[in-house]
């Protein structure tokens, strides 16, 4: 059963995959995307090998204890079905008696250094306690079972990302499917299979819904913002003031739309300050100040090996302030040949190597953008940025940081991938003509699908 299941339901997503109506892209072969799910299952089994033979602690290992934790809650399925579908639905389930008999048998339900209104943890508990109906507690199953979560996350963005750039579905392809972050980290029993999942999905049943209304798209719309809320709760909050500039952008002329992202968002972030302060008594950045305090804690608590500072984050205009270059140093620029010299982190060194390129590419090869493009790069950009600035606010530890980055590197080359015209940078490199060429031809084809 060990290696029975696992095939199993690979084969069983792999059939979906190929017959089903959702992975059916304009321009984009079903062959490809086979590819991409096989590549995903690679990563998702060796980012398992490498927290179950290097990272050994199963008490520390972010796969191994918040998989023993989902045991413990799918084992009252068998002394308490009730308490199981509370747990799991988050339906009565915070009071003492949950306390006593679960959660204090659980290492992660609880953390010494807690300060989310929501707890990131209890969703990816959860997650395991719901996929052991399915896997008998064989955790490669769960592996299966988030890369196609994480499958069907990605190809919701690719999708959205597509309908207004339909000029770059090469590049859109590589940005979404490809990078080596994304693929790693977003391929494991990770909060990142999760967060893309349900970022993907609800973008994509947002635009549908936009177009025309239809109920199953509202219930996707509410599941994934519902899975988002209880992982990254802030990314809702950056996520809303973008889609409500997205969906107005059609109604204003081209050149004014970088100022209806601006407005838009520094509107809703005064506005999210003053009614967080004033009805809830939260102070957003008393926040941000409170979780880069729990994280250095916990790094010097569990003595992290990729810890960058020992500086706690101060609540001042002027903390703030002093923090903010290193902070989009770390973010944006971190690991470093030279500063982070371990193999872990080689992949990520060559995406920043690529990263730069690019960007340097923009300023001499920047091509021509329609009103849709225009706003979908002003969408990416604000993410990003928002991403960025708050992980590097928050996070002191590399590894972590790492990870936290990864749900905006999609949007960062889907960005540069809208911004650069792609046909004079292959008639300025020749050589990078034939590579175009190949790679187009076994990711794209001519006849096109019909939209769904």
């Amino acid at each position: 059963m060990k290696f029975f299941l696992p095939i199993l339901y690979s084969l069983i997503f792999w059939i979906i995959i190929r017959n089903h109506r959702f992975f059916k892209i304009e321009g984009i072969r079903n062959e490809a995307l086979r590819a991409v799910f096989l590549l995903k299952l690679i990563a998702g089994f060796l980012l398992l090998a490498l927290y179950t033979y290097y990272y050994t602690d199963r008490s520390s290992s972010d796969v191994y204890k918040y998989f023993d934790d989902g045991t413990v809650m799918y084992n009252a399925l068998f002394n308490n079905p009730l308490d199981y579908f509370k747990m799991v639905f988050g339906v009565m389930n915070d009071n003492v008696y949950f306390s006593q008999t679960y959660y204090n048998e659980m290492s992660h339900w609880y953390r010494a250094f807690e300060s989310n209104i929501f707890s990131d943890s209890h969703a990816i508990i959860r997650f395991n306690a719901l996929a052991m109906l399915f896997s008998f507690g064989h955790i490669s199953v769960h592996v299966v079972f988030m890369v196609f979560l994480s499958f069907i996350g990605l190809t919701g963005l690719y999708k959205f990302f597509l309908k207004n750039a339909k000029r770059s579905t090469i590049g859109l392809f590589v940005a979404i499917y490809l990078l080596p972050s994304v693929v790693f980290w977003g391929s494991g029993m990770l909060k990142e299979g999760l967060i893309f999942f349900a970022l993907g999905l609800f973008l994509y049943e947002i635009d549908k819904i936009a177009r025309r209304f239809d109920f199953f798209s509202l219930f996707w719309i509410v599941f994934s913002l519902l899975i988002l809320i209880h992982t990254k709760i802030y990314i809702v909050l950056i996520i809303t003031p973008l889609l409500l500039a997205y969906l107005y952008s059609s109604m204003v002329v081209k050149k004014r739309i970088k100022y209806l992202y601006f407005i838009i968002i520094s509107m809703f972030f005064l506005f999210g300050v003053f009614v967080f302060y004033n009805l809830a008594g939260l102070n957003l950045f008393a926040m941000i100040v409170q979780k880069q305090n729990d994280f250095m804690n916990l790094a010097l608590q569990e003595s992290a090996g990729s810890l960058l500072h020992h500086r706690y984050l101060a609540l001042s205009f002027m903390g703030f302030i002093a923090e903010l270059p290193m902070a989009i140093f770390n973010v944006f620029f971190r690991p470093l040949p030279i500063l982070d010299n371990s193999l872990i982190y080689l992949p990520n060194m060559l995406e920043n190597m690529v990263l730069l390129i690019l960007i340097i590419l923009v300023f001499f090869y920047r091509t021509r953008l329609n009103r849709a493009e225009l706003s979908l790069l002003h969408f990416c950009l604000y993410f990003v940025i928002c991403i960025f600035v708050i992980t590097g606010f928050t996070v002191p530890i590399l590894g972590a940081i790492v990870r936290y980055k990864t749900v905006a590197l999609p949007f960062m080359f889907a960005f540069l991938a809208i911004l650069i015209d792609r046909r004079l940078v292959l008639d300025r490199f020749p050589f990078l003509k034939k590579q175009y060429e190949f790679w187009s031809h076994k990711i794209s084809y001519k006849t096109i699908y019909r939209k769904n």
